[in-house]
This record gives structure tokens, sequence and C-alpha cells, in this order.
């Protein structure tokens, strides 16, 4: 368990910012089809 849990909380954020920078590059792909 003590080294599952910092692995789990490692991917946890991994997956956080993979959807971040999906989310930040879908919408500047929006806008620059909008302009």
């Amino acid at each position: 368990h003590t080294v599952a849990v910092p692995i789990y909380g490692k991917a946890e954020s991994l997956n956080l910012a993979t959807a971040a920078a999906v989310c930040l590059y879908a919408s500047a792909t929006a806008q620059r089809e909008t302009n």
C-alpha cells in the first residue's frame, strides 16, 4: 500500500495535467477556427 498510493497519486496528477493540456489545445483550436 505504501508503494501503491504515491504511484496512484502521480498517475492521477498526470491524468489531470493531460486533461488540462487537451482542454487548452481544444479551446485554442476552436478559437483559431472561429477567427
